[in-house]
């Protein structure tokens, strides 16, 4: 028996919503565009052209991964950061929409600057959706160090560097953060490291704990181990009047603003996310 595009996307749509997945026109749609390696327009302009046996069952066992809680971007292993498609893989820490904000500051940032030839880094880079997104966003950006240190990161971060042809423009470095790092001084370090609590981490949804690496995302009691780490070490890195931009967590805005203060940030302000949630803090290096 044949299956046109649209009975099988129909297949996926039905099996979704009917489990109780919340975007299951989205992500039906989604991962039938990964299992065909085609578009979103294809899929709709093509409803009539039927589907293989062995790409119709791939489809169903991609569903079925779903309805077990894995997220797509693990069964897909694409993530999109920034309306750009990253390559990700199981262990890696899946790009949160929240996390644009922290390119959009730092690009405002940017944009402020008179000249080019910035040198930057990403710490805790993970798939380097951050730091390569920025390298795409920016010509002033003249080198992206991506910093982390696990086999898995890099195996993608080295992926994305290949498949957006920025390899004369972002490295990676394998690091626990500052300690294989040249010492040179930059203009720019960005990071959204680990920083949630032990007790918050107790309360995320069952499928994160599940599917998602935890050195990726905890941080101690207060979460804040990796932050008062990069924050502390980050100024021997960079340069005077340089700048050190951080994600946080929902309810540590103000005390890591006290922190970049108390080491010597000048200029500290934090920007909100959508939902009124500081979600970024910004400090200068002055010396």
């Amino acid at each position: 028996m044949s299956h046109s595009i649209h009975s099988i996307l129909n297949f996926g749509i039905k099996r979704l919503k009917d489990c109780g997945v919340q975007n299951f026109n989205f992500e039906a749609t989604f991962l039938l565009e990964e299992v065909l390696s085609v578009t979103r327009e294809y899929l709709f302009l093509n409803k009539d052209k039927v589907v293989s046996t062995k790409n119709f069952n791939k489809f169903k066992t991609y569903i079925t991964r779903r309805l077990d809680g894995e997220p797509i971007q693990y069964i897909s292993k694409t993530a999109h950061f920034f309306s750009k498609k990253f390559h990700i893989m199981s262990g890696v820490l899946v790009p949160r929409p929240e996390t644009e904000i922290l390119v959009e500051k730092v690009l405002s940032e940017i944009s402020k600057q008179n000249r080019g030839n910035l040198t930057c880094m990403d710490m805790c880079t993970g798939t380097g959706c951050i730091g390569l997104t920025l390298c795409l966003e920016t010509e002033k950006i003249k080198q992206m160090f991506l910093i982390d240190n696990y086999k898995k990161p890099e195996k993608c971060c080295l992926r994305n560097i290949s498949s957006l042809n920025l390899s004369l423009k972002a490295s990676y470095v394998s690091s626990d953060l500052f300690k294989s790092v040249t010492k040179i001084k930059f203009d720019y370090i960005i990071s959204n490291p680990p920083y949630i609590s032990n007790k918050d981490y107790g309360a995320l949804n069952k499928d994160i704990m599940r599917f998602e690496q935890k050195s990726a995302l905890i941080a101690g009691s207060e979460g804040l181990t990796f932050i008062k780490k990069i924050s502390t070490e980050a100024g021997d890195y960079l340069k005077n009047g340089g700048h050190l931009f951080l994600e946080v967590g929902y309810n540590q805005g103000n005390k890591v603003k006290k922190l970049l203060e108390s080491i010597g940030y000048k200029d500290v302000v934090s920007y909100n996310d959508l939902n009124g949630i500081q979600r970024v803090v910004k400090g200068k290096w002055k010396k």
